[in-house]
C-alpha cells in the first residue's frame, strides 16, 4: 500500500521465564513504539510448528497473512 509496515524479527524468551507474560510485554511495547514511529501496521514471521507462539499472536489479535516454505539443504564439503 505504499505505507511503512514495522517488522518484528524475534521474540523470545529464555525457557525459565516462559508463561511469565514477558513475551506479551515485549511485543506491546514494540508496537507502541513502531506506532509512535509512525506505522500503521505491522509484521512478524513465526514457524508453523510453533504453536506457543502462534497462540500468543492470536491472542494479541494478529492474523495469518500469509504462510510460505522455507528450503533448507544441508551443503557437502572435503572438510567434513
Amino acid at each position: 500500500g505504499g505505507k511503512p509496515v514495522g517488522y518484528i524479527g524475534t521474540v523470545g524468551v529464555v525457557p525459565p521465564y516462559r508463561g511469565r507474560g514477558i513475551a506479551r510485554a515485549l511485543v506491546s511495547q514494540t508496537l507502541q513504539y513502531l506506532a509512535g514511529e509512525g506505522m500503521s501496521s505491522a509484521t512478524l514471521f513465526v514457524e508453523d510448528r510453533n504453536t506457543a507462539a502462534r497462540n500468543l499472536y492470536d491472542k494479541l489479535g494478529w492474523y495469518s497473512a500469509y504462510r510460505t516454505d522455507h528450503y533448507w539443504k544441508r551443503l557437502e564439503s572435503d572438510h567434513d
